[in-house]
């Protein structure tokens, strides 16, 4: 047994508690989280674990893996929040261990220890690892096929089996998210030996046992589907949700070129400065000193970089991968490289982080909470600028890495759950209970996480240019959209005996003011009103 072992084995378990703590105080949240819950309850109630369907109805949203991974943990704790989140938590935690086991068998133990120091505080890795989303499996998949090639390539113990472990990896990863997770990845092996001019390399990479693992693992499940589906599936899967994504925006707000680099930097946080200073080195010694670790590394995260920058879909997650190798480079550089500039490197982005948090906790925590938890994240930010005044390396190391621990932890146990809490209906069904029976619907924007919590399916109800089911089967955002839908005035016009036509009406945003600028031309009256919702009957017109 390896002596890393005992080593990677306490990382993963005490990571593991390090993310899932406290994620059963936060509900299931719109629009993201509640698309894979639900599909994973409806397997699970189903019995169906091969398709997955959201509402009933088939969902090509995602592959398989998350919803498996899901359903699973359904099945394993009964449905609640926490299982919901118990599968993110242990893969983040996973990860935390291949960070150490890569980092210290390319560059040393204890550049591999904090690596996955730096890995596991991080604020995005730190708080995805809570979320209900496919990036934690892409990350610990992805990385994992990466982490392999470059051990056969660098022929550790003299061994060329590394690479035989990359292909189950990478098939993982397109299980997780599609075929973004071997393009991606093939996409930067391919890069790295161009620049190496190690072509050659190709011939002792088990290229024809390799594609028949990478096959047996991901290709049964996109077989069955497209026997099942045929050419919907492959139009849906394949061109909505991944060939529109890259050519056409989904979200244009976020179009902008700045997006991902003010992401990259919100990314690392408290560690940005120290990333940011190690990229820097790892340059220099890429190509000045041609050093192939950091090269890999920096085509591992320039790759990520410029093809999302490129791609017309902009959104949070898709660079999360790069915060991996990120991590890797930042710990083998940071006692090697003295300390230069401390307001850059240190103190701006650690307070950047403090001051991000205690404005979370005063924009979503009430009562005493809402002032005293800002007020403890400056005094100990206040504390730690003081005591790590001196330039040391390992204590600011020592003591920032307390200090995120017990920052997060707070975070994560007292303004995540509030900071969530707004962004689901969980408490939605008990309230609606009395309208159950009626001909119910939301207007314009549409809840999946009422319906994850036991409400029933219900239509999105639009008005005539908001309709999104495309007619004559062409590759659109409408075919991204599956819940049911009526038009404002099919709706308005549905009489049932016994049963009331009850709206749910946002407050605010663009939805109500297509309501309001409707409203005229409805009678209507209003029953009740929740925080985000007004319940409004409609009424024949006189």
């Amino acid at each position: 047994m390896s002596r890393r072992f005992p080593t990677s084995l306490l990382l993963f378990i005490g990571s593991f508690f390090f993310f899932w703590l406290f994620t059963s105080f936060g509900p299931i949240t719109d629009p993201v989280e509640s698309n894979y819950a639900l599909p994973a309850k409806e397997m699970l109630e189903s019995g169906n674990w091969l398709y997955p369907t959201i509402y009933g109805e088939p969902w090509f949203d995602k592959p398989i893996l998350v919803y498996w991974l899901t359903a699973l943990s359904f099945k394993l704790f009964g449905i609640h929040d926490g299982a919901a989140r118990f599968m993110p938590a242990l893969s983040s935690a996973l990860g935390i261990s291949l960070a150490y086991s890569f980092g210290s068998r390319v560059a040393g133990r204890m550049p591999g220890l904090l690596a996955a120091a730096i890995l596991a505080t991080g604020l995005q890795y730190f708080f995805m690892s809570k979320a209900v989303v496919t990036d934690s499996f892409l990350l610990v998949s992805s990385s994992a096929g990466l982490a392999y090639f470059y051990l056969g390539y660098m022929r550790y113990k003299g061994s060329t089996r590394w690479y035989i472990w990359m292909y189950p990896c990478l098939a993982i990863a397109v299980l997780a998210k599609g075929p973004i997770g071997l393009l991606l990845p093939g996409l930067i092996i391919a890069l790295f030996l161009l620049i190496e001019n190690k072509w050659s390399e190709l011939l002792k990479m088990h290229l024809l046992l390799g594609t028949f693992l990478f096959a047996l693992v991901s290709l049964p499940w996109f077989i069955a589907m497209y026997l099942r589906y045929g050419q919907d599936f492959v139009e849906v899967f394949l061109g909505v949700h991944n060939l529109l994504r890259a050519t056409v925006p989904e979200h244009p707000e976020n179009n902008v070129f700045y997006f991902y680099p003010v992401l990259f930097i919100l990314s690392l946080l408290p560690w940005t400065g120290l990333a940011i200073r190690s990229i820097c080195c790892g340059f220099m010694d890429a190509w000045k000193r041609k050093q192939p670790f950091q090269r890999f590394l920096l085509l591992w995260i320039g790759s990520y970089f410029v093809f999302y920058m490129l791609a017309a879909t902009k959104y949070p997650t898709y660079l999360f991968p790069t915060v991996f190798p990120t991590a890797i480079l930042t710990g083998f550089y940071l006692f090697k490289v003295p300390i230069k500039w401390p307001w850059l490197e240190y103190f701006l982005p650690i307070w950047i982080w403090i001051i991000g948090l205690g404005t979370a906790s005063a924009i979503y925590l009430t009562g005493p909470a809402k002032w005293t938890v800002p007020i403890i994240f400056l005094l100990v930010g206040a504390f730690h600028s003081y005591y790590i005044r001196k330039k040391s390396t390992v204590r600011l190391f020592s003591s920032l890495f307390v200090l995120a621990v017990l920052l997060e932890l707070l975070a994560a146990g007292l303004v995540l759950p509030e900071a969530v809490s707004a962004r689901s209906e969980k408490h939605l069904p008990k309230i609606l209970r009395p309208y159950e029976q009626d001909h119910l619907g939301f207007f314009d924007k549409y809840s999946t996480s009422y319906v994850y919590y036991g409400g029933p399916i219900v239509p999105r109800v639009l008005v005539p240019e908001r309709m999104m089911q495309p007619t004559d089967g062409a590759i659109s955002w409408g075919r991204k959209y599956i819940m049911p839908e009526e038009s404002l005035e099919q709706f308005a016009q549905t009489r049932e005996p016994g049963k009331r036509n009850i709206l749910l009406v946002p407050h605010r945003g663009t939805p109500r003011k297509l309501f309001e600028k409707e409203a005229p031309n409805l009678n209507y009256k209003v029953l009740g009103k929740t925080e985000d919702w007004e319940i409004i009957e409609i009424l024949p017109r006189p």
